[in-house]
């Protein structure tokens, strides 16, 4: 199961299969961002909920993690999107929401494979290549930049209601 949502994860990330640049483009987009989240989210309940640890970490061990490897990549990628139109519409906001929503969920799944790694290290074994080192590593060689940009950005945006820069200011700490 892991692997065929691996797999359905890469095929609509980061580029869709469609041309995004029409209006049928635009819905089969929103609709392509909406079916990720969900896979994500899945991902995530799955590493999560499971009972058997052992068969969670076996299952991300396969292949050398290469599966994990190119769910990373998939998670810490941006987005494809279509032009926005000279005057914003619903489905250009639709689409922005989306992928808001995807940044958290994919932050989440990170997460996630983060506690694996660390579930996957309770007995130290020689030559246990999944461990939170393994994942630093992976992430670090990748461009995490945008992923965090995109984080930063939602973060601001839930923000933006609760205090103003002045009241910003009041908060940061004395020397």
């Amino acid at each position: 199961m892991f692997l065929f949502l691996v797999n359905q994860l890469q095929h609509y990330l980061p580029k869709s299969p469609v041309n995004i640049n029409t209006e049928h483009g635009r819905s089969q987009r929103c609709d392509e961002l909406e079916l990720t989240i969900l896979l994500t989210e899945i991902m995530s309940l799955m590493f999560r909920e499971s009972e058997i640890i052992p068969a969670r970490i076996q299952t991300l061990k396969a292949e050398r993690g290469r599966p994990v490897f190119d769910l990373l990549k998939v998670l810490i990628c941006t987005p494809e999107v279509p032009e926005k139109m000279a005057a914003p519409s619903d489905s250009d906001r639709e689409i922005d929401k989306q992928v808001l929503e995807f940044t958290k969920v994919a932050l989440q799944a990170v997460f996630e494979l983060f506690l694996m790694a660390k579930q996957a290290n309770w007995g130290f074994n020689e030559g246990n290549f999944f461990n939170i080192s393994w994942m630093v590593k992976t992430l670090e060689e990748m461009r995490t930049v945008n992923l965090t940009g995109r984080a930063q950005t939602g973060i601001n945006l839930k923000n933006e209601n609760t205090c103003g820069r002045s009241q910003q200011v009041l908060l940061e700490p004395e020397w």
